[in-house]
């Protein structure tokens, strides 16, 4: 899936304080998601914290990456990515440790995607996800999922013939309160005039009245 291009002058990249390689035994790890957020909700952001307390004792999270889809990425409910990086930025202020790019962290550091089961599920469409991209995502890379209701990580892994390999490299993420709010969810509230606080940060909702944003009900993405 690819991303916007976001540039180091979009960003306050000093959240990546990263150790030095002898004070810490685990390996170093960035995450990463890749999505829509149109717009991003607290489950967005909820979702890199307990992806991190999940992988603890596994490695040392230097940092989170939110990386927005570009603009041709056609997808219902997608407003301007100018709009979505601006969300971001604002639900991303009052972090310690997650951004919106990708810096340089100071020594290797592992990447993993951070998702939802919903999207892994979704990596058997090759119209969505190219196998050779997904092979090299949980090969090389690594995917910490978060679980949904609906969704059996297990087997999701059990009926894609790509993730079975990969098992290994698949880190489920349990969900400590149970958190369903989408974007969808979100821009159907906005259509129909009802309120959205407390499922996006207030500095989000500000920006989406400022913007008179989804002010039409639309439905497609998370």
């Amino acid at each position: 899936m690819a991303t916007g291009a976001v540039t180091g002058d979009d960003v306050d990249v000093s959240k990546f304080a990263v150790p030095s390689s002898s004070s810490s035994s685990m390996p170093a790890c960035v995450l990463v998601a890749c999505g829509s957020f149109s717009p991003v909700t607290n489950f967005h952001l909820r979702l890199f914290e307990d992806a991190r307390d999940a992988l603890r004792d596994r490695f040392h999270v230097v940092g989170g990456v939110m990386s927005p889809v570009h603009d041709h990425y056609q997808k219902v409910g997608l407003v301007p990515f100018q709009h979505r990086l601006a969300m971001l930025q604002l639900a991303v202020e009052d972090s310690s440790w997650v951004t919106t790019y990708l810096e340089a962290v100071g020594r290797p550091a592992r990447v993993l995607l951070v998702c939802g089961a919903d999207l892994l599920d979704k990596f058997s469409d090759a119209d969505v996800w190219p196998p050779d991209q997904v092979q090299r995502i949980v090969s090389e890379f690594g995917v910490a999922v978060m679980e949904r209701t609906g969704c059996s990580i297990e087997a999701i892994i059990d009926a894609n013939p790509l993730l079975k390999p990969a098992r290994d490299n698949i880190f489920p993420v349990a969900r400590p309160v149970v958190n369903d709010i989408s974007s969808t969810i979100v821009r159907k509230l906005l259509a129909d005039r009802r309120s959205i606080k407390y499922l996006v940060p207030d500095l989000v909702a500000a920006y989406i009245a400022q913007h008179n944003l989804y002010r039409h009900n639309t439905i497609g993405c998370v």
